[in-house]
């Protein structure tokens, strides 16, 4: 699954409290703007935790697979309006 950038940081606001990560929502919210940042940054940076290196590991799989992707979600809806024509 790969919602893109805007929909990722749209789900660090959105996300409900986290209890076993943060004694109050406060303390949680405190972290968000560090959250939005790393979210960010995974679409720029390389290594493990970012897209270019969960990329290569999905493109590098051979056998079956399927991407939800706002990209991906055009193409089908395209396709579908042409086939009904």
């Amino acid at each position: 699954m790969n919602p893109g950038e805007e929909a990722c940081l749209r789900n660090c606001l959105n996300r409900p409290w986290e209890p076993h990560k943060y004694a109050s929502r406060a303390e949680q919210d405190e972290r968000l703007a560090h959250l939005r940042e790393w979210v960010s940054d995974y679409y720029r940076r390389d290594g493990d935790m970012s897209l270019r290196g969960h990329r290569a590991i999905f493109d590098a799989y051979d056998g079956p697979k399927r991407e939800d992707s706002p990209a991906h979600e055009s193409a089908h809806r395209e396709r579908d309006r042409r086939s009904l024509g």
